[in-house]
């Protein structure tokens, strides 16, 4: 016990309590005249004890919270934290989708340690309000800082288009990569061309989009268009590599206004697309089913290499690359984490693919 308070329960001993010295021991007696201080004094104890505990059990459970998933308000760490040069590059998906952002980035910077987290239990960000996309970045970057990362790629769409700008102002000191839709390099295809962009509810709502399509779309036409599903089945292990039934009913649907007609080469009735932008990083895994639903060649454009490039670009101008050139620490070159365990081994698969 804590000096301070030792003192003052011997005092509050001395002032309630009357010791009596009898034959070979002491005798503790209890004024009747002081029955009401010692009821106050328990009642004070209890409460106190009461009211340390529950501050106690408060704390255990904000710790807790900023181990799992916390949204703070405002940012903990600022440029004195440092950043390692020798660090990981860690990158934020919603779920599955940034692993088509991570296979670049493996191929761009093949000496570099990565650090990916998918927060599949939150899935889709593309239907979350913005704030609340702001105040879970917010979190992840936070663990990501105090795991050691020295740069955080948002390998979303929707995370960039909602949190990105916010956070880069408050972090500073750290380089934060965002994605964007390759609207930039459809246009730049030539022509007065047709272009679908296939994204998110938050994606195609936001002004970063629409800004992109007035800044370069040029001549070419550009059709936004909502596409949440995509989303799920990529979460569920539904992909290319491992396509059903209900996925090809669903990209049916969806593309209904651009798909040629069975045995039908004219172009009545339907739009004939020229380009496919693909504006979540989830959409990759499912390109080859939406090529076979089209029914016709297409350029499909997605901003994983240039985003994969553009970390590069920023860590070389910060000398921050890897000084290292190969894996020598006995450390793997990614950890792959998620919000939702049972995953793990489908991000794997995808990775793998």
């Amino acid at each position: 016990m804590h000096r301070k308070h030792s003192a003052f329960f011997r005092a509050c001993i001395r002032y309630f309590w009357c010791f009596k010295y009898y034959g070979n021991k002491y005798i503790i007696l209890c004024p009747a005249a002081k029955a009401w201080k010692i009821f106050l004094f328990l009642s004070a104890a209890v409460y106190g004890i009461i009211r340390h505990m529950q501050e106690d059990g408060l704390n255990e459970k904000n710790d807790n919270i900023k181990q799992t998933g916390s949204t703070p308000e405002e940012p903990r760490h600022t440029l004195e934290t440092g950043l390692d040069r020798n660090g990981r590059i860690a990158i934020l998906d919603s779920g599955l989708g940034g692993i088509s952002v991570l296979r670049e980035l493996l191929k761009v910077m093949p000496e570099e340690r990565y650090l990916y987290y998918g927060d599949s239990l939150n899935a889709p960000y593309g239907e979350k309000p913005a704030e609340w996309i702001r105040g879970t970045c917010r979190g992840h970057i936070e663990r990501f800082l105090e795991s050691g990362a020295k740069c955080v790629v948002l390998a979303c769409n929707t995370a960039t288009s909602a949190a990105a700008e916010v956070l880069r102002k408050e972090y500073p000191f750290l380089p934060i990569i965002g994605m964007e839709p390759a609207v930039k390099p459809a246009a730049e295809h030539g022509g007065s061309q047709r272009v679908l962009v296939l994204a998110t509810p938050l994606t195609i709502r936001g002004d970063r989009l629409h800004h992109l399509v007035e800044e370069h779309g040029g001549s070419a036409e550009f059709i936004l268009r909502e596409a949440p599903g995509i989303v799920r089945f990529v979460e569920a292990g539904v992909c290319d590599a491992a396509p059903n039934e209900a996925l090809y009913v669903y990209l049916r649907e969806l593309l209904a206004d651009f798909c040629m007609p069975p045995g039908d080469r004219s172009t009545d009735g339907w739009q004939k697309l020229d380009g496919v932008v693909l504006g979540c990083t989830h959409f990759p895994f499912v390109k080859r089913s939406i090529e076979k639903t089209l029914g016709y060649p297409v350029d499909v454009y997605d901003g994983a290499h240039g985003t994969a490039m553009q970390t590069r670009r920023r860590l070389e101008a910060l000398s921050l690359l890897r000084q290292t050139k190969t894996q020598t620490d006995g450390e793997p070159l990614v950890l792959l984490q998620n919000s939702d365990r049972s995953m793990i081994p489908r991000m794997q698969m995808l990775l793998d693919l």
